[in-house]
């Protein structure tokens, strides 16, 4: 109806006026693109080459987007928490590093590729992107089960107090939020690991798992909201 079409329009405003909701956007427009031009392979005409050329063109407007992240990345890094336990400090700290690695070889890639086109270095510091985004999204994942873990024993202990001084619905949000997290982190690690170790998988699975994980970024965002 009319009422649900104007949410639905007012949502993807939203998520398109800001970086991380345009990007997710765009990689949902990349890997469906990903998905018909696997299944038309068979088929070397026009449209294919366009479909080509549209979906190069969009991934790289989603590295434009993300240009200047190495120095976001710099300013938000910290020292380990001494007050966690030790593996997730590590966890923290490789995380951190290899996310600076991965926007750094996403920056570059991107220039290199503006001033010369694809050659062979920048497909190696994209593999060495890939390789860094599937460690973060390890050492993610390792932080964000644990999380969960915790955030469960909380509201188990709350909920054995007096109903008028239980807070369970803001531990009930974030854990929400941290089993959202989880299931992207999922839907992303083979999608990094299949291209950080050059595997050839087939666009075919790497598409519906890209726009899946886009697809739960957006929601998550939009319980933020």
């Amino acid at each position: 109806d009319r009422m649900g079409s104007l949410r639905i329009l007012s949502i993807i405003l939203t998520h398109l006026s800001t970086t991380d909701g345009r990007d997710k956007i765009l990689k949902i427009i990349q890997y469906s693109l990903k998905i018909m031009i696997a299944r038309r392979s068979h088929i070397a005409n026009k449209t294919t080459q366009y479909m080509k050329n549209l979906q190069s063109n969009v991934s790289s407007g989603r590295k434009l987007f993300r240009l200047g992240n190495p120095m976001k990345e710099l300013v938000s890094f910290h020292l380990p928490n001494p007050r966690r336990p030790a593996f997730l400090q590590l966890a923290s700290f490789i995380s951190s590093i290899a996310v600076l690695i991965s926007s750094t070889c996403d920056d570059v890639t991107w220039f290199l590729d503006a001033l010369r086109g694809k050659t062979p270095l920048t497909k190696k510091l994209a593999q060495i992107c890939d390789l860094a985004w599937t460690v973060t999204i390890i050492c993610e994942l390792v932080i964000a089960i644990t999380t969960l873990g915790s955030i469960r024993k909380r509201i188990e202990t709350e909920e054995r107090r007096l109903p008028e001084v239980r807070q369970t619905q803001s531990l009930k949000k974030e854990e929400e939020s941290t089993k959202l997290n989880i299931a992207k982190l999922m839907f992303d690690f083979p999608v990094a690991f299949s291209f950080g170790f050059d595997l050839g998988t087939t666009d075919l699975i790497i598409g519906p798992l890209g726009i899946t994980s886009a697809l739960i970024g957006l929601y998550k965002s939009s319980l933020k909201g």
